[in-house]
């Protein structure tokens, strides 16, 4: 079976509908078709909207029940993460993305590649820092079926974002991280996994992001910011934006 018969898209989304909106229709037209999705709604003013849960799984259980703990949102994230994982995904694999992204034409290419290898643990970049190193949580690929046999869990309450808050402005909105301590070993996302799965002896495929996504990374809707969302998206449109005679269901809805 092909592994897009067999994928789920998972991703949060925390006051950012449009993004998600444009991150999924960018994959479903570089892959020519379309497959599941899950989304986690981690909002705290802007919750998914109608329209996207009538096409897709979203999850209105933001990641503070699951860890109450406002101030450490990316802490949180990977809570909501392993949440979903655990309860939400029926198919053998996941295609793990934040929604800051955008798919380039060539993610087409590396699924018919993944589909030659027939089976695959994991595939991503690994980050080597200060911070460690970790499987970049920005867009990779998990075997799900795997990770439940071998009882690997995404969130490791022990080691992920012990060492940082964050700070938001009155509208709830990404200000700025603060930490709390010098030491920031196993700081960031995608950490503990990676050290759970290498301890499985996972097959790790590593690529190299760049060459399937273009990603914005802490993305600003202010306008005054010389180089915000608003203008990112128009730049790019070219990689979600349907032609007029090919438009489905879903960019009517983002439009």
């Amino acid at each position: 079976m092909e592994i897009l018969n067999n994928i789920t898209l998972l991703t949060c989304t925390f006051n950012n509908n449009l993004l998600t909106k444009c991150m999924i229709m960018s994959l479903f037209k570089q892959l020519g078709k379309s497959i599941p999705v899950v989304i986690m709604d981690n909002g705290t003013k802007e919750f998914c909207t109608n329209d996207m849960k009538e096409i897709f799984t979203v999850i209105d259980n933001t990641n503070y029940k699951i860890i109450p703990n406002y101030k450490q949102v990316s802490r949180n994230h990977c809570a909501s993460i392993d949440y979903a994982l655990k309860n939400y995904i029926k198919t053998k694999y996941v295609l793990l993305c934040d929604n800051d992204i955008l798919f380039k034409s060539s993610i087409k290419k590396l699924f018919n590649d993944l589909n030659i290898l027939n089976e695959i643990d994991s595939v991503g970049e690994i980050e080597l820092s200060k911070r460690g190193y970790r499987l970049f949580p920005f867009f990779c690929i998990i075997n799900v079926e795997k990770m439940k046999l071998d009882k690997i869990n995404y969130f490791d309450k022990n080691n992920c974002m012990n060492n940082m808050e964050t700070k938001f402005d009155t509208n709830g909105n990404y200000e700025s991280n603060i930490y709390l301590t010098k030491n920031i070993k196993g700081l960031d996302t995608g950490g503990s996994f990676l050290n759970e799965i290498k301890n499985k002896k996972w097959t790790i495929l590593k690529i190299k992001l760049d060459k399937y996504i273009k990603h914005f990374a802490m993305a600003s809707w202010n306008p005054k910011v010389k180089n915000n969302i608003y203008i990112w998206l128009k730049i790019n449109e070219s990689l979600f934006k349907y032609d007029r005679n090919r438009r489905n269901r879903i960019s009517n809805r983002a439009n």
